[in-house]
């Protein structure tokens, strides 16, 4: 049995958490794969500042087992090919796992904006 999510986070993993704003699966994967792990957190918006300085290991006491994982936050569109070879970068070139909860800008239509959300769903998997 593993840790986190049901044993899909473990520690010492590469996670990539696509649309990591506010920072609340980021801050959840960072515990799991611990010190040994490495987290890269993509968005278009900045994470809460408090979960920020938690996951540079500045928050107190969010590790009391280990250290924090090496962690790279990246403001950006992950479409973006640019931005995408920044995440490459930061994660070494290849992750254990890739979290995403994104979600299209809503139009109110419903086909549209399932259409929309899993055209996001098909980037997040290239």
């Amino acid at each position: 049995a593993g840790t986190g999510a049901r044993g899909l986070l473990r520690p010492g993993q590469t996670v990539i958490d696509l649309g990591a704003a506010p920072g609340g699966w980021s801050l959840y994967a960072s515990r799991a794969v611990g010190g040994g792990g490495a987290l890269v957190s993509v968005d278009l918006l900045d994470l809460d500042p408090r979960t920020s300085a938690e996951l540079r290991g500045k928050g107190g006491g969010v590790y009391p087992s280990s250290s924090p994982p090496r962690f790279v936050q990246i403001r950006g569109d992950f479409t973006d090919e640019a931005v995408r070879q920044e995440i490459s970068e930061a994660a070494a070139g290849l992750a254990d796992v890739v979290l995403s909860d994104m979600a299209a800008n809503f139009t109110g239509d419903r086909t549209t904006d399932a259409l929309r959300t899993m055209a996001l769903v098909e980037e997040a998997m290239a």
